[in-house]
């Protein structure tokens, strides 16, 4: 990325939306205004840095004073690998993250991350950690932000002094319901720390944040992992029900769940969404475990035709041609991977009275493009 020459910072006024992907993981990075970030999510870029940080470090942004906010969306490995260095070095940013994973009740039953996969619970030692940075910050940056449906995460005024104004950003959560909330630690009451109990509640992404992040000229619909459900009161179905929901269709959109079906809704496209909406997500390959499928792409592009991807191809596993170097990987739990297809990002960037202008790194592509064959 950093080599580059169309990685310039964006304009004081100009609002960006990057999404970056390698293939297992996805991190967004907002840009507001008045040279002032917003970073949702971490995935490690190949050099194994936070590949948000990485990307503002190579247009020169200085993070340490202007990531003014930082959001986990929830704890699944591919979502929070890294955050922990964020929250590090930008230590004047408000740590957002679902009301759930801050209550006791959950930190207790899931403090050893009984019953939960190897992935889960590196998920869950991450989260352990970002808290516990926050927790050690001075005053304001060492509380956390809850998210819950309804309720208004991070507020960033022009002039804290006059905000009888439209706020420079505004960040909505949208999801977790309060039904799904009070489910969950039911749940965990009702698991008894039983392993396979507990381990059985947590397959789904009913916990995802949902976030609206506005300014008051465009926002942006990031969509988290939130998949839909059958269960009153939870999932996509509980966002789009709500009452209280706001009327706000966004222009650009983060599609949840690395584009799966089941994160997907009709009614996301036409209830919040406008009609032209730019739209983009991370993939999803890790081991059989491969998202989106030939039959996902072919339902997003019947919905949108401007749909974008990190990345293109999977990543195939080499076979090293030596009897014992074969045998000395395998020992040591080392996978070769061929270097096709590298992570991507998809940039898009919008200034007042201005159309869209989107821009794609590396790897990434129209969802048209993505290689499903593997």
């Amino acid at each position: 990325m950093s080599g580059d020459q169309r990685l310039t910072c964006p304009d004081q006024n100009e609002f960006e939306f990057s999404l970056f992907g390698p293939r297992y993981g996805e991190s967004a990075v907002i840009h507001y205004g008045s040279g002032h970030w917003m970073i949702v999510d971490s995935c490690l870029a190949d050099s194994g840095q936070p590949a948000a940080l990485e990307y503002l470090s190579s247009i020169n942004v200085d993070f340490e004073k202007n990531v003014r906010a930082v959001c986990c969306t929830h704890f699944d490995e591919d979502h929070i690998r890294g955050l922990a260095e964020i929250l590090r070095q930008c230590p004047e940013s408000k740590f957002i993250v679902s009301q759930a994973l801050q209550k006791k009740e959950f930190q207790e039953v899931l403090r050893l991350g009984k019953g939960l996969n190897n992935s889960r619970r590196t998920g869950l030692r991450e989260l352990r950690s970002c808290i516990e940075i926050v927790k050690t910050r001075p005053a304001p940056f060492n509380a956390l932000m809850p998210a819950i449906a309804n309720k208004r995460v991070f507020t960033e005024w022009v002039d804290d002094k006059n905000k009888s104004s439209p706020p420079l950003v505004a960040v909505d959560a949208l999801a977790p319901s309060e039904m799904q909330v009070e489910k969950c630690l039911q749940q965990l009451a009702a698991a008894d720390d039983d392993p396979v109990k507990l381990a059985s509640e947590f397959k789904r992404n009913d916990l995802s944040t949902v976030l609206l992040i506005a300014t008051p000229e465009v926002s942006v619909l990031h969509g988290g992992d939130l998949e839909s459900n059958t269960t009153i009161g939870t999932g996509w179905e509980a966002l789009l029900d709500d009452p209280n929901r706001g009327a706000t269709r966004s222009p650009f959109y983060k599609i949840a769940h690395h584009g799966s079906h089941s994160g997907d809704h009709d009614r996301i496209w036409t209830d919040l969404l406008d009609p032209t909406a730019i739209s983009a997500l991370a993939p999803f390959r890790k081991g059989r475990h491969r998202i989106p499928t030939a039959d996902d792409v072919k339902r997003m592009t019947g919905k949108r035709r401007d749909i974008f991807s990190t990345s293109q191809n999977s990543r195939k596993r080499k076979r090293a041609t030596d009897q014992t170097v074969r045998t000395t990987l395998r020992e040591s739990e080392v996978k070769l991977y061929d270097a096709a297809g590298q992570p991507g990002q998809v940039r898009i960037r919008c200034s007042p009275g201005k159309a869209p202008k989107v821009d794609l790194f590396g790897d990434a592509c129209r969802i048209q493009n993505i290689n499903c064959d593997y």
